[in-house]
């Protein structure tokens, strides 16, 4: 008996399956939580680059009234 055969092989299958669904509910929870900080990374690169964005086009605006006044 391997434990394929009808109802009196399912108590063993029923313990792999379980392990398994164990296993894939811990993987997913790992997944999720790198995902989580990728998020987080994303969202610090944004801000900052936003930040140099704002910094980087006022150079110019800054230049044209320095010369202006000049």
């Amino acid at each position: 008996m391997d434990g394929t055969e009808g109802i009196n092989g399912w108590p063993v299958w029923s313990k792999h399956v379980l392990a398994e669904l164990q296993r894939l509910d811990e993987s997913n929870k790992l997944i999720v939580r790198k995902l989580e900080d990728l998020r987080t990374d994303v969202a610090v690169l944004k801000v900052k680059y936003a930040i140099l964005g704002g910094l980087f086009g006022a150079i110019p605006g800054i230049i044209a009234i320095i010369l202006r006044f000049v």
